[in-house]
């Protein structure tokens, strides 16, 4: 007991000395001082702050015995900052720039060997400089707005969300409101009765109110001029067509505000598009000469016909800081006019297939878009003898967008020339392109043979023509893959070609060649001593020919036809075992054993009766069989009989048939004997009954039983099996 008692002194005396010590540091401490050079402090602005001790004897105390040299100050972001003795007692730190920071941001500590002496915080504002202040009116509303805008100072937001914003115009001074989609952005409207629109300047003043001391007032002063605040209307409303052809287009509008812009000079932007289109010229709206209140505007030397374009039209006064008016909006279409040019052909764009010597395909680059000029755009195409320039009548053709197909043509000795045009609502092109066909008698000797793809490799390689006298070199041509028709080339792009001169007969470099999804054809060019080229040879794929080939020696890849003959004879295979298997199982019937069916109708009278009554006798063995009974028993036992039968033999579910698990042979009729119910019989003897009957033993069948009846020679071996006994 006198340990624990001493124990306990010994803890109440430390805690009084701890205390005490703390006490001691606390009233230390409280001679420490952490302070802010100025309280309102800006952005931009410079200021120090200083840590200082009241006196000497508690700067020792709280470090230990040193002096002012082991003072030190951080803030959260700047681990060490760098300080300055000012006496013995104070240090501070010099900051020549100040950074916008809310009031919680962080704070300077003042520190001795690790420990917090003192802290302060303080908050930095933002300054008011703003950079894209600027107002507005529309000069033709007469109760319209000045409506004024500029951006919040950077951080305003995040040093303080008090930040408000006032704008002064003559005596009226409202609060400007943040846009509702941009929260940095900020709104003042002055109405229209607190300022005059025909005013020649706008004196406003813009102040700035936050957390900090309103000295000094943040405010900046604004002078627009009347050009810098009012925004025209859009010219060129209810615009009308002056002129309007292929290539330019005029606009004529009344000017009906001209008067309130008297003395200023108006400044015009225009934009069309599509942006761009080169070479068209605009002059610049002006008033027209037999009219001085409207104006006139218009575009000349557009690029293309029938084309759809859009003018773009602004108008400000002329200063540099005046706002553009909304802009007018013109869309229109050139008229159309005759096709640009006829197709580009090439000397050897041509194909004979000598299975079908009357055919002839003849190729071309199609037109673009742009150089069509007018609607229902294709191509015309006719046949003259090169002997004396007359139409071959016969000829048919078929066009299509870089091809065409003339058949009816003879082989002859005799050359053609085919003359394609570009054609458009308007008419034909001024100019047409033409191609001479040169005799189609054995032109299968002027052609490349043995041409090869090496997709691996990325070439295309041949073997020079039979006929190679006056031989220059030869063409290459490729198209995109048409994948409905293997025989045409995409209508949607051009065919392209390459001319290689001899000795070349391979072509390499085209990554083209190394992919599926293009055709490849090669054509031997001659000179003007010879008779001329055989035409296009266009190479046969593993999907087959892309034509059918005019070099007989051409080799046919059957292999992917056998497998197409194949998987076409499997398909049919299956198919017709499906529709067999249908076929049986609809032939499936329920067929149900002999001797089961539906039950004739309850028969009626005594002669029924009677023959019930002898169907059960039938049933029981000899030995219990009565002699005779009294027609009220016999009446009794038939009666008890049925009801014991209608409750023992439900009806028959065909669903649900079973037949017997012992099959027996067909007996003919079977007389069924019921004893009475003064003799009914054990289930066990009535196992034992036999079901073979004499033949002469007839009777009809009852109503309300099954029937036993054969139904077909030879009979079947399923049966209903019979109740074991009866109740």
């Amino acid at each position: 007991m006198l340990a624990a008692r001493l124990r306990l002194v010994l803890v109440f005396v430390a805690c009084l000395a701890w205390a005490q010590c703390l006490a001691k540091d606390a009233a230390h401490l409280d001679t420490v001082r952490v302070q802010v050079s100025r309280l309102d402090l800006r952005a931009g602005d410079a200021y120090n702050v200083s840590c200082s001790f009241d006196k000497l004897i508690s700067l020792q105390a709280l470090c230990e015995g040193d002096g002012i040299d082991s003072i030190y100050m951080q803030t959260r972001r700047n681990a060490n900052l760098s300080v300055r003795i000012l006496n013995a007692t104070t240090v501070y730190h010099e900051q020549l720039s100040a950074q916008p920071k809310h009031l919680g941001a962080y704070s300077y500590e003042c520190l001795c060997h690790g420990q917090t002496l003192g802290s302060a915080r303080f908050m930095v504002g933002v300054r008011l400089q703003v950079q894209d202040f600027g107002c507005r009116f529309h000069g033709e509303e007469a109760g319209g707005q000045l409506n004024c805008s500029f951006s919040r100072p950077p951080y305003s937001r995040q040093v303080d969300m008090t930040t408000s914003y006032w704008l002064r115009h003559r005596d009226k001074e409202l609060e400007c409101r943040a846009h509702s989609a941009n929260a940095e952005l900020m709104h003042c409207s002055i109405g229209h009765t607190d300022f005059d629109r025909f005013a020649d300047f706008y004196d406003l003043t813009l102040s700035m109110r936050d957390r900090l001391p309103l000295q000094p007032l943040q405010q900046q002063h604004f002078r627009l001029s009347r050009a810098q605040c009012i925004q025209l209307l859009p010219a060129g409303t209810n615009a009308t067509v002056t002129h309007l052809n292929s290539t330019a287009l005029c606009l004529a509008w009344r000017d009906s505000d001209g008067s309130n812009h008297i003395g200023y000079h108006i400044d015009w932007k225009m934009q069309l598009l599509p942006a761009e289109l080169t070479g068209w010229r605009w002059q610049q709206p002006h008033l027209q000469q037999h009219n001085s209140i409207w104006q006139e505007t218009c575009l000349t030397h557009l690029p293309y016909p029938y084309y759809n374009y859009t003018l773009l039209l602004w108008r400000r006064y002329n200063d540099s800081d005046a706002h553009w008016s909304e802009p007018f909006e013109y869309t229109f279409r050139t008229m159309a006019a005759l096709p640009a040019r006829p197709p580009a052909v090439w000397p050897t764009g041509y194909h004979r297939n000598p299975q079908q010597p009357d055919e002839l395909r003849v190729y071309w680059q199609q037109l673009g878009k742009l150089e069509q000029n007018g609607p229902l755009f294709d191509y015309h195409v006719h046949v003259l003898r090169a002997s004396d320039d007359q139409h071959v009548k016969q000829a048919e053709t078929a066009i299509e967008s870089n091809m065409a197909i003339i058949r009816n043509l003879e082989p002859s000795k005799e050359s053609y020339i085919v003359v394609i045009h570009s054609r458009n609502a308007i008419g034909l092109s001024t100019n047409n392109s033409q191609l001479r066909i040169p005799e189609l008698v054995q032109p299968g000797k002027r052609i490349p043979r043995n041409v090869n793809r090496s997709k691996m490799a990325g070439s295309l390689s041949w073997e020079p023509p039979e006929q190679s006298d006056d031989l220059l070199g030869y063409t290459v041509y490729w198209c995109s893959t048409n994948v409905t028709d293997r025989s045409h080339c995409n209508e949607t792009l051009a065919i392209e070609s390459m001319e290689l001169l001899l000795p070349t007969s391979c072509y390499y470099g085209n990554a083209r060649l190394r992919l599926d999804a293009y055709e490849w054809g090669v054509s031997a060019n001659y000179g003007p001593h010879s008779t001329g080229s055989g035409g296009i040879y266009w190479l046969e794929w593993h999907y087959g020919t892309l034509l059918l080939s005019p070099n007989p020696s051409a080799k046919v890849d059957w292999m992917h036809n056998l497998q197409g003959i194949v998987a076409l004879v499997v398909l049919g295979v299956f198919i017709y075992m499906i529709v067999r298997k249908f076929r049986t199982m609809s032939d499936i019937d329920v067929v149900l054993p002999v001797g089961v069916d539906s039950c004739p109708p309850q028969q009626q009278g005594e002669q029924g009766e009677r023959d019930q009554l002898q169907l059960r006798e039938q049933l029981l063995p000899p030995s219990k069989r009565p002699e005779q009974l009294p027609p009220s028993i016999m009446a009794e036992t038939s009666i008890g009989a049925d009801c014991a039968l209608l409750v023992q033999l439900p009806a028959v579910l065909h669903g649900n048939f079973k037949p017997l698990n012992v099959m027996l042979p067909q007996t003919g009729y079977v007389p069924i004997q019921l004893a009475s119910r003064t003799e009914a019989l054990p289930a066990a003897e009535l196992g034992s009954v036999p079901l073979k009957q004499p033949a002469s033993a007839r009777v009809d069948f009852a109503s309300s039983y099954i029937r036993m009846q054969p139904r077909q020679t030879p009979p079947d071996t399923a049966y209903v099996t019979p109740p074991r006994a009866y109740r």
